[in-house]
């Protein structure tokens, strides 16, 4: 019985909750999803053109989080599954008094899985301060691409606030395989701006969790990106991750979404 109640005790956390599966005529639907404030969600969208999978577009009441939020949020894919989740926006982040807005995902990628999660950078406001908290539950032959960044509002140094992520992947047996982390606080912000010619700086990161074939053939599309970045291989998994610095939010997602277009085709060509 005890276990039980922790199980519930377990679900009632999740404020966004969604399972997916391939069923037997290679379609991949929502078979779970238990969605609440601040989240809606309406059906998943067969993917028209380029690799075949499921698209998920969630929305967030008022597109943004507020000083205290602290929400959590899980995303689980079947066996074969194939999902590419889509922000329908930069989701902005406000200042307050009831301490840093805090978002939790947690990701489960069975055998032969494929996730994209096609992510807007936050936008700050001033002084807000945002942490962002990434975990992976990873079979051995998930393919994960994950972009993640933010951004700032306003130029102005004094109204900084901070930026906090943190990933980690696991087995789906939950041995902790790998973890990183990144903090930008208002005077590291301010030194990097030297390296843009104009704006504050946006800050952004692509990860590819995938098997050695897959990741080495995703990473060397990687062209030459216009904005600083720098890359590099994983321990412990197969992988890389690209960091990204552009004078802006726009920018920056101009350059992520035309590095995805890239990985999505050259996914189709590798997975059929």
């Amino acid at each position: 019985m005890s276990k039980h109640f922790d199980k519930l005790r377990e679900e009632s956390k999740f404020v966004f909750n969604i399972e997916i599966k391939k069923n037997n005529h290679n379609k991949f639907k929502l078979v779970k999803k238990k969605v609440t404030f601040p989240w809606s969600l309406g059906r998943g969208y067969e993917q028209r053109s380029g690799m075949n999978c499921i698209r998920i577009l969630p929305q967030v009441a008022g597109a943004g989080l507020m000083s205290g939020d602290n929400f959590f949020q899980r995303v689980y894919l079947g066996k074969d599954a194939r999902v590419r989740m889509e922000d329908s926006g930069s989701m902005i982040v406000l200042s307050g008094e009831k301490g840093p807005a805090a978002t939790h995902w947690e990701y489960t990628v069975n055998e032969g899985g494929i996730l994209i999660l096609d992510s807007e950078p936050y936008c700050l406001l001033d002084n807000a301060r945002c942490e962002f908290y990434n975990t992976f539950y990873l079979s051995e032959s998930a393919t994960v691409i994950a972009l993640d960044g933010f951004c700032h509002s306003k130029n102005l140094v004094e109204k900084f606030g901070y930026y906090k992520n943190e990933t980690k992947v696991r087995s789906l047996d939950g041995k902790l395989i790998l973890m990183d982390r990144q903090k930008a606080l208002a005077g590291s912000l301010h030194r990097l701006s030297k390296y843009v010619e104009k704006g504050s700086g946006a800050v952004g990161t692509i990860n590819i969790f995938a098997v050695e074939k897959v990741s080495a053939n995703l990473i060397a599309v990687v062209d030459d990106l216009d904005i600083p970045h720098a890359r590099t291989a994983f321990n412990g998994i197969s992988g890389f991750s690209v960091r990204l610095l552009a004078p802006s939010g726009g920018q920056l997602r101009n350059v992520t979404k035309h590095v995805l277009g890239q990985f999505e085709q050259k996914l189709k060509e590798l997975i059929v």
